[in-house]
């Protein structure tokens, strides 16, 4: 059986294959926030925000890892 900190584990992981896949340009996660960028500039901070939320996730990943 699989403890609360394994599937919070397992979220985050799953999360970050998501989030790594629409910033590669996997539109299926982020197509709302891709359709409503209307230039270069919206789709740096997107980006740019996808990479923040990946970053602050790994982070929680390698500290409570089980």
């Amino acid at each position: 059986m699989k403890s609360s900190s394994e599937i919070r584990s397992l979220t985050r992981r799953q999360l970050i294959w998501y989030l790594d896949q629409g910033i590669k340009g996997d539109e299926h996660l982020m197509k709302e926030v891709w359709e409503q960028c209307e230039n270069d500039d919206h789709m740096a901070a997107a980006e740019d925000e996808l990479k923040e939320v990946v970053a602050f996730l790994r982070d929680r990943e390698e500290r409570f890892r089980p």
